[in-house]
């Protein structure tokens, strides 16, 4: 008789137009030397049309995969695009371990990485466990133009150095939060950290359902931060990270679909803000909801200088886009304070 076992590790990987990537990824899981029988991959096919060199699709890579390694390896799949946020609460929700990995399909793995952040996890009673990541330059590096490879070499620097920023010494309770939100001394990505199912179930019950394609890490991390109990960090690198030269790198907009990912972010802060009013007041600091305000100006700020790199004859759609999503009027306050701020650098 075959008795189920219970995975320890659920490895949780949305895909979405990622398939060239998806083999690489999926192959980082079968290399681990945390035992196999104690992991399980949760692929969620979030309605992608993509696929790999070999006109493979999603589902094709998974079962070409499966079949190679034998590996506990389930797929799900949405039929309309719902966003990361979305796919990974699919993911988490069908996962059967104990911790959870999110890992991105474009990303990957280092040899050993489950097995260090389980062992930290099962050492210290953490929720919570952050590893090193390592910014890859895209494979495509050596065919930009020098502007480009500037622009990319700066983002990478830029995301490794965030993606580094751990606590080296253990938060407790209420102190994870405020860690998270004000002092920033540990970055808010869900890649690269070994999370408690249960602590990831709490905080998705406090997110509705929402697309976005910007800053889904935001509104997730925040309640898993928000629920969590200990967080720790462990001294190794467990993340391959890539970097890719997409919208994030100053890429020209030329579809109003493009400029609406973007604006997207402003469903996040939408959300977030909405449950927060729902909870007991003293839930949170001062403090922490004034970082968290600053925050989603921050991110307003950039939607409009990201107007810089709307095609001409789009600006006007796309500025009402923007309004539709973030307000009309905070868009106008936000528009004064960047115009005051040229000014008074013009001045000075």
């Amino acid at each position: 008789m075959f008795f189920h076992s219970k995975p320890l590790v659920s490895v949780c990987i949305p895909v979405y137009n990622s398939e060239p990537y998806l083999m690489r990824c999926l192959e980082s899981v079968a290399a681990q030397d945390f035992p196999g029988a104690k992991t399980e991959i949760i692929v969620v096919n979030d309605a992608s049309t993509g696929t790999d060199e070999n006109g493979n699709g999603c589902s094709a890579i998974v079962k070409a995969f499966k079949k190679q390694h034998k590996k506990n390896i389930r797929l799900f799949c949405h039929e309309k695009n719902k966003g990361l946020v979305e796919a990974r609460r699919t993911a988490i929700c069908e996962a059967e371990g104990d911790y959870i990995c999110i890992l991105d399909s474009d990303d990957w793995l280092t040899p050993g990485a489950l097995r260090l952040l389980y062992e930290a996890a099962q050492n210290t009673g953490a929720d919570i466990v952050q590893g090193k990541a390592n910014a890859v330059l895209p494979p495509d590096f050596s065919s930009l133009s020098t502007g480009e490879q500037a622009s990319v070499k700066k983002t990478a620097e830029k995301k490794q150095e965030t993606a580094n920023i751990a606590s080296k010494e253990p938060l407790l309770g209420k102190d994870i939060l405020k860690g998270y939100t004000v002092l920033r001394n540990h970055n808010g990505f869900l890649w690269g950290k070994l999370i408690l199912r249960d602590t990831y179930l709490n905080a998705l019950e406090h997110i509705p359902p929402v697309f976005c394609t910007m800053l889904e890490d935001t509104i997730q991390y925040f309640f898993i931060a928000f629920e969590a109990k200990k967080y720790v960090s462990i001294d190794a690198t467990v993340y391959n990270y890539s970097i890719n030269t997409g919208i994030s790198t100053g890429t020209r907009i030329t579809t109003l679909s493009q400029w609406e990912h973007i604006c997207s972010a402003a469903s996040v802060f939408t959300a977030l803000f909405d449950e927060i009013s729902r909870l007991p007041k003293d839930s949170f600091l001062p403090e922490e909801m004034f970082a968290v305000k600053k925050e989603c100006r921050a991110m307003l700020r950039k939607n409009i200088q990201k107007m810089d790199f709307v095609a001409p004859e789009l600006k006007k759609e796309a500025r009402d886009i923007l309004c539709e999503y973030w307000g009309h009027s905070f868009v106008q306050e936000i528009e004064c304070e960047i115009k005051a701020d040229g000014n008074s650098t013009a001045s000075s």
